[in-house]
């Protein structure tokens, strides 16, 4: 597990399977999460959820991992199955 600070406390956990975990924190309360599926042959790797805690959502937790992801060098990409409000999250994310 690794920790890096900006606007929120990011950690960063790895599963046995491959996937990745990143959470976001604030004041020691979990405020989000962005689960990845391992790699694939790409490099990629595919969101398969995403959460933030209802009182915390419109501040930027989501968009936070999502850049955490990227700039670890994760590689996120959209899934193709996405609810109304992930397409709209993707699209300011920049899918």
């Amino acid at each position: 597990m690794s920790t890096t600070k900006t606007r929120f406390e990011t950690k960063v956990d790895h599963t046995p399977q491959g996937a990745v975990l990143l959470q976001a924190y604030q004041g020691g309360k979990a405020l989000g999460l962005l689960a990845l599926y391992p790699a694939d042959a790409e490099g990629d790797r595919v969101v398969f959820q995403v959460w933030t805690r209802e009182e915390s959502r419109g501040i930027g937790v989501a968009s936070h991992l999502w850049s955490v992801a990227k700039e670890l060098g994760f590689n996120p990409v959209h899934s193709s199955n996405l609810s109304e409000s992930g397409r709209a999250w993707a699209r300011k994310v920049g899918a």
